[in-house]
């Protein structure tokens, strides 16, 4: 009796996928780069701050300022969380690409391995039992 392993591991195992040749060229990382694009966010959330600190809310006309105040600090929230989505974009993109090349060549080779074990233990018992593989 002879047992064909490979038809088993073809019809079971993952499909490989279309491996990236090449990945986007990431530049060198610089933290104060990545500062300096944010320096102008800096001083309008401290304006934003001195003027809520300022504030005394006590009628609706100050209520109305406050509202205003509490608007721009969202835009500028959205507008850093932009700056920040962008700035590390290619980075994470990179990252994510390497994780997803590892992970896959771990599972190959996982089943890889797997199929060798199965292929060899069934070897051995049928030379144990004296019959042929």
């Amino acid at each position: 009796m002879t047992l064909d392993f490979s038809q088993v591991a073809d019809s079971k195992a993952k499909p490989k996928k279309e491996k990236s040749k090449s990945l986007a060229i990431v530049p060198k990382l610089d933290i104060k780069k990545a500062q300096a694009q944010f320096a102008d966010y800096s001083k309008a959330i401290d304006g934003v701050v001195e003027e809520a600190q300022a504030l005394q809310v006590i009628d609706d006309p100050s209520n109305k300022i406050a509202v205003t105040i509490g608007t721009q600090a969202k835009k500028l929230y959205n507008e850093i969380e932009k700056k920040r989505k962008e700035i590390t974009e290619d980075p994470n993109t990179f990252v994510k690409s390497v994780n997803n090349f590892a992970r896959d060549e771990f599972e190959i080779e996982m089943c890889e391995d797997c199929l060798e074990k199965a292929t060899d233990e069934a070897y051995d018992k049928g030379v144990e039992d004296g019959k042929e593989v």
